[in-house]
């Protein structure tokens, strides 16, 4: 190499390399700290369908998605779920329960920050850089419960009941 002249870019490094007399051109340098930028639900909804799916942005393309760095829980437990980078956009990730989130309850979204002994590693950027710090956020699900009928006065079948009486 014979030269390496620094174009700083806001939010960037790069360098121009030389090798030999020929322009290689910007080597642009990833200085970007990989971070969560948005999640539905936003962190704290209350009412949400028993049958969402969460989605996570992040700053920066990620990789290294797996179900022991990025999950979805309730109380201690993992809920089981199918993970996906969307195709057309590597920095969004999808988490899709595989069944009905129960209802009326209170679930966390735990994205994990590098590797964690005992659980598992988190999603990286593209030059393999983690999350600074986990990432968690929580949501409420609706009353997804039917109305059940408890009891019924008088009861079915029953004979001279008084015109006046309360049903």
């Amino acid at each position: 190499i014979n030269g390496l002249r620094s174009l700083p870019r806001p939010g960037e490094a790069a360098l121009e390399v030389t090798v030999d007399g020929l322009a290689l051109g910007d080597v642009v340098l990833d200085t970007e700290v990989l971070r969560v930028l948005s999640v539905t639900p936003v962190h704290t909804a209350t009412e949400v369908d028993v049958n969402t799916a969460v989605a996570l942005q992040f700053s920066e393309a990620v990789r290294n998605v797996n179900a022991s760095g990025v999950f979805l829980r309730r109380d201690v437990d993992s809920v089981p779920a199918e993970l996906s980078i969307d195709p057309d956009d590597a920095s969004l990730v999808r988490i899709t329960p595989t069944s009905p989130l129960a209802s009326e309850t209170i679930y966390q979204v735990v994205v994990v920050n590098g590797d964690l002994p005992g659980s598992g590693s988190g999603p990286v950027d593209d030059v393999g850089r983690p999350l600074v710090v986990p990432f968690i956020s929580e949501f409420t699900t609706q009353d997804a419960k039917a109305p059940e009928l408890l009891s019924a006065t008088p009861v079915d079948g029953a004979v001279q009941v008084d015109p006046r009486a309360v049903v």
